[in-house]
């Protein structure tokens, strides 16, 4: 692992500083920083660690590097032990990684509060070198009360995770200039001016610093596609999902053998990758700028700080029958090809819904909590399948969907809608199935029992949704009721012909927009 960084706290150089201090500029930056806080608790949940998050003095200190903070909702972490500091950081990571509370993802900085670091109480932070992950320890009551203060320590240890280096280990960096990583008057060191040129240099050159518009070139898509970090690894594929996706024929015949299996995948996903053209940024690039403004205007969608404009753009250009032609996203970027783009090129309202429906399922992705409720609220629930039962069933996985997966529960029972292929014309279409669910003993799983006919109870179900698509997975619904508040809202329309149970669903749609699109954080 390499090095944590260790910043202790003096009180003698945490001097009284002004919260308003440095007024920053509001001119949008071209890059972000995805920034998953965890408040780790005891074992029960209680005791969560202190926690803050002063955004607007955090990004005043990276402003010059042209840079903003995008913070992901918190996650909890019940585990007392790393709340304490009483197992060493390498544990506390590796349990993290497995438990997903730590993202696997390069391009996303964990930020996890604890009240203790390796025994130490603080206040202190760690930072991982060029890496991704930072702890900071806001220390006892009554210690590092000052927004300012919050925000340096956690400023300071983000930049060793940019890999910026203490100033007295930097030749490049002054050491008789207050800087960010470095000493002299505590509010000069969290202000623009604290960040010297070489370090914005090197700021630019980590992997956490984002542009908020970008369009991978082939090297970044084939990455991207082989190495998802966030719940589409092709390698785990089973072999009609392995035809689907790269549109194969239903006889192709894929290699059993690990190593064979390895390369055949490697060398079929490679070659989906494209480049983007000159022609297609431009499109792409006016298409976002009119959504932006149009969501910023709009009160439905959270306005002017909503959430969804403010996470970055990213596009990933695959060819035309990759996933059969289909618009999807894979980590955060949204996946298109070049028949799709021609058709955005020239239907706009048609391309503002699939960039607005993908930028929701990569929110959906990144910050599922916001979700839950709405999911719940349709008449899902959360259940774990036995492992192997996708494959088992023969199921397509839709890459917008990864685990965990979502049963629709009645009062006749718990059912598992899902998808599987057919070809017609030498082209995949989709067959719903569905599979009455069983709990497996005391493990907390589920295993399927035989596919049946479509339950009535679910019919009835489906008429609650002005969508005609979408229903096998609640992330899908949510997506496509999105886009239709959207272009309702974009032609001023009233939704007519909708039923009550339509236009509750509507309703609630938007009450549901309109509060988790609302940028915040930790304050």
């Amino acid at each position: 692992m390499r090095t944590l960084h260790l910043l202790l706290i003096i009180t003698a150089c945490l001097l009284t500083t002004n919260p308003s201090l440095g007024k920053t500029n509001n001119a949008r930056k071209t890059h972000s920083i995805l920034v998953q806080p965890v408040i780790v608790c005891d074992d029960d949940g209680s005791n969560p660690a202190r926690s803050a998050l002063p955004s607007s003095l955090i990004d005043q200190a990276y402003s010059r590097a042209d840079l903003t903070f995008y913070y992901l909702p918190a996650k909890k972490w019940n585990h007392s032990k790393a709340r304490k500091g009483q197992i060493n950081l390498n544990t506390i990571v590796s349990e993290g990684r497995r438990l997903d509370v730590i993202s696997k993802d390069p391009r996303v900085l964990t930020l996890l509060f604890v009240t203790a670091v390796d025994g130490h109480p603080g206040p202190l932070g760690r930072g991982l070198q060029n890496g991704n992950i930072c702890f900071v320890c806001l220390g006892k009551p009554g210690r590092m009360t000052s927004p300012s203060k919050q925000a340096f320590v956690v400023a300071h240890e983000i930049g060793h995770c940019l890999n910026l280096k203490h100033v007295v280990d930097d030749p490049k960096v002054p050491n008789d200039i207050p800087n960010l990583e470095g000493d002299g008057p505590f509010e000069k060191r969290i202000a623009p001016e604290g960040l010297h040129p070489t370090q914005i240099t090197t700021i630019k050159q980590s992997p956490l610093y984002l542009s908020n518009l970008h369009f991978y070139n082939k090297k970044e898509a084939i990455t991207t596609l082989l190495h998802d970090t966030w719940g589409n690894n092709p390698f785990s594929l089973h072999d009609s999902d392995i035809r689907f996706q790269l549109n194969l024929s239903p006889n192709k015949g894929i290699p059993t053998q690990k190593a064979q299996r390895k390369q055949f995948i490697e060398v079929h996903f490679s070659k989906q990758a494209q480049e983007f053209t000159p022609e297609e940024k431009n499109t792409l690039t006016r298409l976002t700028t009119k959504l932006d403004q149009m969501l910023e205007s709009s009160r439905i969608f959270g306005g002017k700080n909503n959430r969804l404009t403010k996470l970055p753009w990213h596009f990933l250009k695959v060819n035309s029958h990759f996933c059969n032609g289909y618009p999807h996203t894979r980590g955060v970027a949204i996946v298109l090809n070049q028949r799709v783009m021609k058709m955005m090129a020239k239907n706009e309202e048609r391309g503002l819904k699939y960039l607005l429906h993908e930028k929701m399922h990569v929110l959906q992705r990144l910050a599922p909590s916001l979700f839950t409720d709405i999911y719940q609220q349709y008449g899902f629930t959360a259940t774990p399948l036995a492992e192997g039962e996708t494959a088992r069933l023969q199921l397509i996985t839709n890459p917008d969907t990864p685990p965990p997966h979502w049963a629709l529960k009645f009062a006749d029972g718990i059912y598992l809608q899902g998808t599987k292929t057919k070809v017609i014309q030498s082209r995949y279409a989709f067959q719903e199935v569905f599979y009455p669910l069983q709990l497996m003993g005391n493990t907390g799983n589920y295993t399927a029992l035989a596919a049946i006919p479509q339950p009535a109870s679910i019919m009835r179900w489906k008429q609650r949704f002005p969508i005609s698509t979408g229903f096998d997975d609640p992330r899908e619904i949510h997506a496509y009721l999105s886009t239709k508040v959207f272009i309702t809202e974009l032609r001023n329309e009233k939704s007519p012909n909708l039923t009550k149970p339509q236009t509750a669903t509507l309703k609630l749609q938007r009450k549901h927009l309109a509060e988790a699109l609302k940028r915040g954080s930790i304050q």
